[in-house]
């Protein structure tokens, strides 16, 4: 027959529950805190959380929980997707890349970062860049923020930066363009300005030659009309007479032509 425990046994042993009793109250104090502040930033946070349960051994995974972020970001209810297949709310997620870090993680319990990608479906289309670990309970958490907006500055800013760019090559070309018009305008007005000064020299020694020329070519026709047929220097003295002919002609078109100018 068991031995009945004494009344100091039995007072120890009071004692002793009540110590548990005040230590279980405060470790439900502290989880209740812990809860508290867990739902605070679940709640308020502006990144988006998914938590999600793997079925068929990770073939899938279900919404657990989706907070109010998350909704804004992807225009989505939480009501419309708890207990629902990723694959059936987010028919991209696998080109997107998401799904096979949802299956290593919860895989391996190692977090992993999805980089900035595009997701894309019939519904929705936008840039994520995901945060994904473990909890103990074998739940898979997803932290993520809408990058769409700055992806879209980013692409603005490069598309302002190649038409600025391509303005600037097109601002040189027509710089360098207008430089070579310029030369060959500036080549073109020397030649100009030096044939200018060409015609005036040659006008000005032509109006000094013709006076010269018609005196020499006076005298040369007197001579050789004096002269007798017989006489052998009257073929030289015919030379002489026409010579002085062409350049009596020369002269006149020389000064013909500065008159016109």
């Amino acid at each position: 027959m068991a031995k009945k425990p004494t009344y100091g046994e039995l007072t120890k042993r009071v004692k002793e529950l009540e110590g548990k009793s005040s230590q279980l109250n405060e470790i439900k104090e502290v989880l209740g805190e812990s809860e508290a502040r867990y739902k605070g930033v679940f709640a308020y946070t502006k990144s988006g959380i998914a938590v999600y349960r793997a079925v068929n051994d990770g073939e899938d995974f279900i919404f657990v929980d989706f907070n109010t972020s998350a909704e804004k970001i992807d225009k989505i209810e939480r009501e419309g997707l708890i207990g629902k297949s990723i694959l059936e709310v987010f028919p991209g997620v696998k080109k997107f890349g998401f799904f096979q870090v949802l299956q290593r993680v919860w895989s391996t319990g190692k977090p992993e970062h999805h980089p900035i990608s595009l997701y894309k479906d019939e519904r929705i289309v936008g840039w994520r860049d995901n945060f994904v670990y473990k909890l103990p309970s074998g739940e898979v958490v997803a932290v993520y923020s809408d990058e769409t907006e700055r992806k879209q500055a980013e692409q603005e800013l490069r598309r302002a930066h190649d038409s600025l760019s391509n303005f600037s090559q097109e601002l040189e070309r027509k710089v360098e363009e207008r430089t070579r018009e310029l030369q060959e305008q500036s080549e073109k007005l020397v030649e100009a300005e030096r044939l200018a000064a060409l015609g005036t020299m040659a006008n000005r020694v032509a109006h000094e030659l013709r006076n010269s020329i018609t005196v020499v070519g006076g005298f040369a026709r007197r001579v050789y009309e004096k002269t007798p047929d017989n006489d052998p220097n009257k073929k030289y003295l015919k030379m002489m007479v026409d010579e002085v002919k062409v350049l009596e002609h020369k002269v006149s078109e020389i000064l013909r032509i500065e008159k016109d100018r």
